[in-house]
């Protein structure tokens, strides 16, 4: 499947929706002991090995390039890309790139990625990020013959969404046994995860589960309804008590509307954290891309935590805490 065409299928991602699983209210004297039943499954042995291999790619213009490949804890095979720095040998900045429903990892490299989201992969590594990104479950080189997004949707959708559910479970466990490599393999002091629809819902799953990650860019995660279900951020999110969260939302996105959005952006604990509208729906506008790389330039230079708004980009406000 082309990236361009698959543009059009991550726009159905929507993973255990309100329509899918209808949400109801848990009791309070419940709700403790729901959230550590849901995020039992997202655990891992930490100290089992992965038997990672790294196959050196041509280097490009930004620095050297290799294809991941290791285990996962469960036996599955998984594979996907670092990107270093020109300056490797001190890199000390780590990225974690999670990728749509219906495309693959390749979405934050090719040249030809629907939303030019390989400029936001450049520019962090530019500014000194390793950049790493997995084919999630399903996908890529880990499709199944015959079986594809539309299908993992209608499961989503269905009586028994277990599949679409191991999906992104079995593929944020594996973005934590890469993680825990690459703190093994060169102790990187900032870790960065951003994610676009199914990545964005993922990205926030992993920032709840790993402390390490202290900045966090979630761009139109979809609103899953049930709050029994593990793949609802909004059951995990109040775990990012730290980390900078930038929250791009479009203000029609049939995914996750405007008052699902801010109720699962309100959860998250974390006092730095922004929500920023576009007059959009699933797919956000081109603008949004000068809003994502505004940030990153904010990162090193300390404008984010100050509060203050980008010149280079009025439609950006920074304000801490924000929302419309």
């Amino acid at each position: 499947m082309s990236l361009t065409k698959a543009i059009f299928l991550f726009g159905l991602l929507t993973a255990l929706t309100a329509n899918a699983l209808d949400a109801k209210e848990v009791p309070i004297s419940n709700q403790r002991l729901n959230q550590a039943y849901l995020s039992h499954w997202f655990s891992y042995d930490s100290a089992e090995a992965i038997n990672l291999t790294l196959t050196p790619l041509e280097e490009d213009s930004l620095g050297e390039r290799a294809e991941i490949r290791f285990t996962s804890d469960d036996g599955q095979a998984v594979n996907g890309l670092i990107g270093f720095p020109k300056d490797k040998a001190s890199s000390n900045k780590l990225a974690l790139a999670l990728h749509p429903m219906g495309i693959d990892q390749q979405f934050w490299w090719s040249d030809t990625s629907p939303l030019a989201a390989q400029k936001m992969t450049a520019r962090l590594r530019e500014q000194g990020y390793t950049v790493i990104s997995l084919d999630a479950r399903l996908h890529g080189e880990r499709g199944r013959q015959g079986f594809g997004p539309r299908e993992l949707i209608k499961r989503a959708h269905s009586a028994e969404p277990r599949l679409y559910i191991d999906t992104i479970i079995g593929s944020v466990r594996d973005y934590r046994i890469v993680l825990n490599w690459a703190k093994t393999e060169f102790s990187p002091d900032q870790v960065l995860v951003m994610g676009y629809s199914m990545g964005a819902q993922m990205s926030l799953l992993l920032a709840s589960f790993e402390p390490s990650v202290g900045t966090v860019v979630a761009m139109v995660p979809p609103f899953v309804g049930s709050p029994t279900s593990p793949v609802a951020p909004r059951v995990h999110v109040q775990r990012i008590t730290d980390a900078k969260v930038l929250w791009l939302a479009g203000r029609s996105d049939p995914h996750s509307d405007r008052n699902q959005t801010q109720e699962t952006f309100d959860q998250i604990s974390s006092i730095d954290k922004t929500l920023t509208w576009f007059d959009a729906g699933h797919r956000l506008p081109p603008e949004f891309l000068d809003t994502a790389l505004s940030f990153f330039d904010s990162l090193g230079s300390g404008l984010h935590d100050s509060g203050l708004r980008s010149s280079s980009s009025p439609s950006i406000d920074f304000k801490i805490g924000g929302s419309e």
